[in-house]
């Protein structure tokens, strides 16, 4: 017998000015670049959660670009995020086109925010 298993997730990628305070501090500083990251999830876990990371299966990842000023971070999770927290003028654009995270089997959805773009998978088996 085979039973069913049911995989979401949710990809966002921001980008953002390197240059602008809110993110050259989380450039310089870990411990920021997390808070940052984890600011898109609110009301997710409780506050103070000490596995609050884990029981939304966050993961993320950032490259920087010193000679055109841009930081592009990507993050995957189990629930979806809200990038309300983000500073607008932090912004340097959205993500326009295919969206890069390719599911093999399963169907997604792209759904463009102001604050970058969200892809949200769906696989099924």
């Amino acid at each position: 017998m085979r039973g069913t298993a049911r995989f979401i997730t949710s990809h966002s990628v921001l980008t953002l000015d390197a240059r602008h305070p809110y993110t050259a501090k989380a450039l310089i500083d870990a411990q920021q670049m997390h808070r940052n990251v984890m600011s898109g999830f609110c009301n997710w876990v409780e506050d103070g959660a000490s596995d609050a990371r884990a029981q939304m299966g966050i993961l993320s990842t950032w490259s920087v670009d010193v000679k055109t000023g841009v930081l592009v971070l990507v993050v995957q999770a189990r629930v979806p995020a809200d990038w309300p927290r983000i500073p607008s003028e932090a912004l340097r654009g959205r993500f326009v086109g295919r969206c890069p995270f390719p599911i093999a089997g399963g169907a997604g959805e792209l759904i463009r925010g102001a604050a970058g773009c969200h892809f949200l998978a769906r696989l099924l088996m």
